[in-house]
């Protein structure tokens, strides 16, 4: 759901089909008209994320992890199939909502399932648990990325064209709030913050398929126990003393929006081959994750393979902007004309 609604963005706006059902292409829009759109597109999406993941502290504080994600897929969900409802004669009025209520749900789902999984998941394995989590993500992604590659092989340029993508939205986010609440259990992590203990007890026994007396559940509470104490004594009990901001604003996700825009500048022409080159990057992010979650995050601890993937990937992004900003006019001064 958090992957391919990230992924596929960039490239549907940038198909023939949809710039012509909206009139956005160069015969009614200049080229900075159409960049100002496609920005409106992803910064209200964006927008949507920061103020649901704010508010999926205090749902998932309040309410708890399976109602506040339950909430963020609802929401999701919602915002999917009101994009749906936009074509040439309503505008883009429809995408412009549905991208703010997809962000809400993205944000608060995106802050509320890694913390979910951590709080369920065995010690010995949370790690890969988590980097279970990366790896959908980057599936989804995988998706979007190639989706429209697919459509514009197998399907001639109309609205079904780039409504395809937008659809395909409810099918993640339709599983996800189904399932949840047929599928998860409370976290007892948050059970045992709210001193509703036994159900903590029979929900992680639940998990864990273990009788409520195994040594393995009794000490894994004990060991919760120590940590929710630990965690009122060094960060405070009130509902407000736990908050602490945190950015998402990875350079990767700017990549993902504007991919089309950028293998574009880099002179990949022709519409099949900029989506065929965003579906390679795609592929590689994919094998980048699976990778990290299977063979570094448990081998290598986490805080130096943040460190060293904060640095490659702040290298990237500067070394993007020096080609960027450089080589046009390198190239002009070399009588190759514009680039």
């Amino acid at each position: 759901m958090i992957g391919y609604d990230s992924a596929f963005i960039g490239t549907t706006i940038s198909l023939a089909s949809f710039k012509n059902e909206f009139k956005l292409d160069l015969t009614h829009k200049t080229a900075a008209e159409f960049s100002t759109i496609s920005a409106n597109i992803v910064s209200l999406y964006q927008s949507g994320a920061f103020f649901g993941s704010l508010g999926a502290y205090f749902a998932g504080n309040i309410l708890g992890r399976k109602w506040g994600l339950l909430i963020s897929s609802l929401v999701f969900t919602l915002g999917a199939g009101i994009m749906l409802a936009a074509d040439g004669s309503r505008g883009l009025g429809p995408i412009y909502a549905g991208r703010v209520l997809a962000g809400l749900g993205i944000g608060a789902a995106s802050n509320l399932t890694p913390l979910y999984i951590s709080e369920i998941s065995p010690p010995a394995i949370r790690g890969q648990m988590v980097g279970m989590y990366e790896i959908a993500w980057q599936i989804g992604g995988l998706v979007g990325f190639w989706i429209n590659y697919g459509i514009t092989e197998h399907i001639p340029s109309s609205r079904k064209q780039w409504i395809i993508p937008f659809a395909i939205q409810l099918i993640p986010g339709g599983l996800f709030a189904i399932g949840i609440p047929l599928i998860l259990r409370e976290s007892p992590r948050w059970l045992i913050q709210r001193n509703r203990r036994d159900e903590a007890v029979k929900n992680l026994c639940f998990l864990r398929n273990l009788d409520q007396n195994d040594p393995y559940i009794i000490d894994e509470i004990n060991l919760i126990d120590i940590q929710v104490a630990h965690d009122r004594t060094a960060v405070g009990d009130g509902f407000f003393a736990p908050i602490k901001m945190a950015s998402r604003a990875a350079p990767t996700h700017a990549v993902n929006y504007y991919s089309p825009t950028i293998f574009k500048s880099l002179g990949i022409t022709g519409s099949n081959t900029g989506l065929l080159t965003t579906g390679v990057f795609g592929v590689m992010k994919t094998v980048a994750s699976l990778i990290w979650a299977f063979l570094l995050i448990d081998n290598f601890g986490r805080r130096d393979i943040l460190i060293v993937g904060a640095l490659g990937g702040s290298i990237s992004m500067f070394w993007n902007f020096m080609i960027a900003r450089f080589t046009p006019q390198m190239f002009s001064s070399m009588g190759y004309g514009e680039f």
